[in-house]
């Protein structure tokens, strides 16, 4: 049987084979956005920044970070943290000025409350 892989699933979790699990962590005050390890599935909402010490908030895995000095398209991201919303599908694109957060918070509304009765993350 040299050369053939066994058929039978393996127990990676028992034998500490699998990969640790991280989370998308970004810090609005240095604008750094790292991969953490976390415990699955007690992981942190925000973790301390390693670079400035601020505070990392957990972001979905399809945030996409801007360049560290577009300070306009960070502050559009704070604006829309600060609502609860962490780049998780909502049903439209998340809004690039500072004009457009209102409207979206507003049409977001249903589904934050939603979001926040049910303690599901990022809404």
């Amino acid at each position: 049987m040299s050369g053939r892989r066994d058929p039978r699933p393996r127990d990676r979790v028992k034998k500490g084979l699998s990969r640790p699990y991280t989370r998308t962590y970004a810090c609005l005050s240095c604008h750094e956005t790292r991969k953490r390890v976390v415990e699955y599935p007690d992981y942190p909402d925000a973790l301390p920044c390693p670079t400035c010490g601020g505070e990392a908030l957990w972001m979905s895995h399809r945030f996409r970070a801007p360049p560290k000095d577009d300070d306009h398209a960070w502050k559009v991201i704070e604006a829309v943290a600060k609502l609860g919303f962490r780049y998780f599908p909502v049903g439209e694109d998340y809004p690039t000025g500072l004009s457009e957060v209102p409207g979206f918070a507003e049409r977001q509304a249903p589904r934050l409350r939603q979001a926040r009765t049910t303690s599901s993350p990022g809404a």
